[in-house]
């Protein structure tokens, strides 16, 4: 009887360390945790020691990652088969934001106006990046516009019809999305990346500041700047010289129903600076006086650096 006893005791301690013993893979822990910081991890981010799971044939290691969204807990995840490896992000509760909406209100904020009107529509998109259109009222030709996400903030960064920046790439926007974009002109007074601040070229200092010279590298800029640009079907705004009396030189636009009518009001905000500024590089004038009939983005008259 006791012999039984001790039998079945061997037998059960034997069935125990079968369920107990640890799931094996051909891929050590070491090995796996070498792969998952060469393809996860980053300057400044961790991983934890690795579990495995046998019915994925997986090793798990969780991620301290720099940054991370709310309601998430980011693992590396190598695979035993391909040893490659990925980011789970094991994201739980999380509300889907519509960033359609989202950026709409930000245009209504910016322009109360039109808040009953506006309308937008994202033509390319990522998680963090997009770029789209804006119609302020239907019929009217609107604008481009980029707007990127920053601590899950999304922000308007550029809109209009003017020149489009490649140096918006420096906020994460890629080639795709600025397929269009043009290098700011080094010849004359231009906008700054996000159209805030003007700058002068040095370029200036070597030129005849003549009002013809003047007038021909303005309008160069607006045939580089804007010749793709398929909503003004090559019909571009183009200065004229007219005279110069005391401390004012005198322009015609034409083509300005492009300038009043289709670049919006960044755009034609940028056209009218950038002009003034560069016209007023002549000696003794202060005032630029525009010749166009007005419109809805721009109106004609005498501005100065300071006025414009």
């Amino acid at each position: 009887m006791k012999t039984t006893y001790i039998s079945l005791l061997l037998l059960t301690l034997f069935a125990f360390a079968s369920c107990t013993t640890p799931p094996q893979s051909s891929l050590s822990e070491q090995d796996a945790k070498a792969i998952a910081e060469k393809s996860c991890i980053k300057g400044g981010e961790s991983i934890s020691d690795g579990y495995y799971n046998e019915n994925s044939k997986t090793w798990w290691f969780d991620a301290n990652l720099n940054q991370v969204t709310e309601g998430c807990n980011p693992a590396c995840v190598v695979s035993e088969e391909t040893l490659s490896a990925e980011i789970n992000y094991r994201c739980t509760g999380l509300i889907i934001e519509n960033t359609n909406e989202i950026v709409l209100q930000l245009f209504k904020e910016k322009y109360p106006k039109y808040q009953d009107s506006l309308s937008i529509n994202i033509t390319k998109e990522s998680a963090d990046h997009v770029r789209g259109e804006v119609i302020f009222e239907e019929g009217v030709p609107g604008g481009i516009f980029f707007a990127v996400k920053v601590n899950s903030i999304w922000t308007i960064l550029f809109d209009g019809n003017g020149e489009i920046p490649c140096n918006l790439s420096d906020y994460g926007f890629d080639k795709e999305m600025l397929f269009d974009c043009t290098i700011a002109s080094e010849k004359i007074w231009y906008t700054d990346d996000l159209q805030e601040q003007m700058m002068r070229s040095p370029y200036l200092d070597t030129v005849e500041k003549s009002p013809d010279i003047l007038v021909s590298l303005i309008n160069e800029w607006v045939n580089e700047s804007w010749a793709n640009n398929p909503s003004y079907n090559g019909i571009l705004p183009q200065l004229a010289f007219i005279k110069t009396e005391g401390n004012t030189i005198f322009v015609r636009v034409i083509n300005a129903n492009t300038l009043t009518e289709m670049m919006g009001s960044a755009g034609a905000s940028q056209y009218m600076k950038v002009a003034t500024y560069t016209l007023t590089e002549i000696e003794s004038i202060d005032f630029v006086d525009y010749e166009f009939e007005e419109g809805s983005h721009a109106s004609p008259g005498r501005y100065s650096r300071e006025t414009i």
